[in-house]
Order: structure tokens, then C-alpha cells, then sequence
């Protein structure tokens, strides 16, 4: 999908069948126990982990088919997004839990090359996110059109775009969990913690 200047690249992978019933049992266990100093409260009943101190959600035992699967599909999202080729990883993965009354603020994840999200559990009716141009206010371009593009997901999307891109996700209105896993994926030749080392 061409939005604004921008690309977002989407597919469904729910036929693959590639996260099933193991992981929910898994992922219900770590999201019901998270220690409250790990727990980040960023709206009325909704949270999120990383267990980025201990392992990557992606890590899973659940997840080694769909781990497989999204290595071998990162680089031709990336290529799709417009960034030049290299060597590209997995920075670190995290879980989202949407129940109803749930949103999460415009944000962006401006130290991440590029974002990954596979929508796991989508009740209908579920909240959309919502992308926002980021060339609106460039002094000395044409005003755009768009301000801001909004995406239903369906049940085994798997999105891909650029981590400057600012975004929200609407309040969830509906009972039912809305369960996706997102990831940071970055050139690989080196991780963040190295980048600030370069400059430092």
C-alpha cells in the first residue's frame, strides 16, 4: 500500500496457520503475570511486555514455526518499504492486549528501522490503527490530502512499515481480547546499544 509517500506493506498469513493454540495458553500465563514494575499502563485495561531482560516474545517455543517464517519474510518487506538492501534482524518483540475501553496514543518508533505487526486475535468490530503523514507540516511542500490513513486489521494481517511513522490505535469498543505481536527490525550488522556506543 503506497500511503502518503510512505509504504505499508501488508499480507494475511492466518491460512499458514503458523501460531496456534500453544501460544495462546503461553502468552495468557506471561500477560496475566507480569510483575507490576514491568507492566506498562498506557490505557484503561490495556498493557503490554516486551520480556525484553529474559527473551524475546518471538522466541517462544509456540512461535518457532512462525519465527521461521517471518525471518524469510523480513527482507522482501523491507525491500517493499524502499530501504536499500543489507543484512537485517530482529531487535526485540513484544505482545499487545487490547480489551475493551483500550487505546494506545500517537507514537513512533523512530530508533527502529523498520516496524513489524501480525495481528493475532482481531474480534469484529475490533480498533483500527491509524498512521499519520509525516510530510503534513514540511514548510514549502503542496498541503496533502491525506492527513492521516486508518487500517482495519483483519485476523492474520501481518504489517510492515517504516518506525518513523507516527500512529495510534483506536479505543477498543468491543469485548474480547485484540492480541498482535509487533517487532523492531533493524540492520543487522550492529544492534542500537551499539549505535549509541559509536556516537558516545
Amino acid at each position: 500500500m503506497l500511503v502518503f509517500p510512505v509504504n505499508i506493506v501488508k499480507t494475511n498469513i492466518k491460512h499458514l496457520n503458523l501460531v496456534g493454540h500453544d501460544f495462546d495458553l503461553e502468552i495468557t500465563e506471561i500477560l496475566d503475570n507480569i510483575p507490576s514494575n514491568r507492566k506498562l499502563e498506557t490505557a484503561n485495561g490495556e498493557y503490554s511486555t516486551t520480556l525484553r531482560q529474559y527473551q524475546d516474545i518471538i522466541n517462544l517455543d509456540s512461535l518457532k514455526k512462525f519465527n521461521n517464517y517471518i525471518r524469510s519474510t523480513m527482507m522482501e518487506f523491507w525491500k517493499k518499504i524502499g530501504y536499500e538492501e543489507s543484512q537485517i534482524a530482529i531487535e526485540r518483540s513484544w505482545i499487545n492486549r487490547f480489551s475493551k475501553g483500550s487505546k494506545l496514543h500517537s507514537h513512533a518508533h523512530g530508533s527502529t528501522e523498520m516496524v513489524m505487526t501480525y495481528y493475532h486475535k482481531i474480534p469484529d468490530g475490533s480498533a483500527s490503527i491509524r498512521f499519520f503523514n509525516p510530510f503534513d507540516n514540511y514548510t514549502g511542500m503542496a498541503p496533502f490530502i491525506n492527513k492521516s490513513f486508518t487500517y482495519s486489521p483483519k485476523e492474520g494481517d501481518l504489517l510492515a512499515w517504516p518506525g518513523f511513522l507516527w500512529h495510534e490505535i483506536d479505543e477498543q469498543s468491543v469485548e474480547g481480547d485484540r492480541i498482535a505481536i509487533s517487532m523492531h527490525v533493524h540492520q543487522g550488522s550492529y544492534c542500537l546499544a551499539d549505535r549509541w556506543r559509536r556516537v558516545s
